[in-house]
């Protein structure tokens, strides 16, 4: 990893013009990755754009500098690209046909996917913040109360609050670190459990009443339409979810989609580490990716079938949806 981060030193050190680009819809460790890396490359001279295709949650706009990731981005003078936490880059919504032959650094803790340029990607981390706690000391970049909030806001998000099977003894180290630099844990943990009550209560009845149990395969499966999410004019952040369905006991996994646009579904796909599947293995299947314990996918097809290709796979091949990637 040292080598790795001393490469990434380099291209950070030869570009003028960098652009931080992350994923559509984009979480707290996308958002908080993403303004981390912005002020610490200010820390060391370098001025950078960040960009997502789409705005960050309201639930983070305590984050400093969320008002400046904009979305639309020209890259004609862009002559470095570090795409952080995007897993796919076609979530990346970058419009360009030779996006794969630009200078690129990916950083990221997806493992599955289909990822650009020269890859850091470290799935025994956390999170993609907590992958750039351990870089910025290569770039001489020193993490101040801005940054620490920043990078505790994506570690605390994706490790449920410390509750994940994710959450490692370093990761806690690292908390404890940046929590030492002034970042403000209860402002944090304030913000991510405002997601669900009381704004999206009525997403969550939603989809528990469209709750499909199929205790053969051991899915659980549940579907948001687009008229209710359109009709709801709330943040939607449906992990939350799919992970609350995925711990019932008889469950293997929890399949929840979500039809973000007339006929096209976001799809979650959660379990738990005691029930031995990868749902990373499905979502790829799709065109997705993810961790072992979550993942996702997008599709145009119906959600009928997508249950029924899901449920076919796991009668006739539960053996390597229980494999390691």
């Amino acid at each position: 990893m040292i080598q790795q981060f001393q490469e990434a030193k380099k291209m950070i050190g030869r570009a003028q013009n960098i652009l931080l680009a992350t994923h559509e819809d984009p979480d707290s460790d996308a958002v908080g990755s993403l303004l981390a890396m912005k002020i610490g490359l200010s820390k060391i001279g370098k001025k950078a754009v960040v960009f997502s295709a789409t705005k960050a949650p309201p639930s983070l706009s305590f984050l400093p500098g969320v008002d400046q990731i904009i979305s639309k981005v020209d890259l004609a003078d862009v002559d470095l690209i570090i795409g952080l936490d995007y897993g796919h880059h076609q979530r990346l919504k970058l419009n360009s046909e030779n996006l794969a032959l630009r200078n690129f650094l990916t950083i990221d803790h997806h493992l599955v996917g289909e990822h650009l340029g020269f890859k850091i990607i470290k799935n025994n981390y956390s999170s993609t913040a907590e992958i750039l706690y351990e870089l910025f000391p290569y770039l001489n970049i020193a993490v101040d109360y801005k940054i620490a909030t920043c990078l505790l806001t994506g570690i605390f998000s994706d490790t449920g609050g410390f509750r994940h099977a994710n959450t490692s003894a370093q990761t806690l180290k690292i908390a404890g670190e940046l929590l030492l630099k002034g970042a403000p844990l209860q402002k944090i943990a304030k913000a991510e459990n405002s997601i669900y009550f009381p704004n999206n209560i009525k997403l969550w009845l939603t989809a528990f009443k469209n709750l499909e149990v199929d205790l053969e395969t051991g899915i659980v499966f549940s579907l948001v339409a687009f008229d209710d999410l359109a009709n709801a004019e709330l943040e939607w952040k449906g992990s939350g979810i799919a992970g609350l369905l995925s711990s019932v006991p008889e469950i293997k996994f929890a399949l929840l989609c979500a039809e973000k646009k007339p006929g096209q579904l976001e799809c979650s796909l959660r379990s738990q580490k005691d029930r031995g599947i990868n749902v990373a293995a499905i979502a790829r299947i799709f065109g997705g990716g993810g961790h072992r314990l979550a993942a996702g996918f997008q599709s145009s097809d119906r959600p009928e079938n997508i249950v029924s290709a899901i449920k076919k796979l796991a009668l006739n091949n539960f053996a390597s949806l229980k494999k390691e990637i």
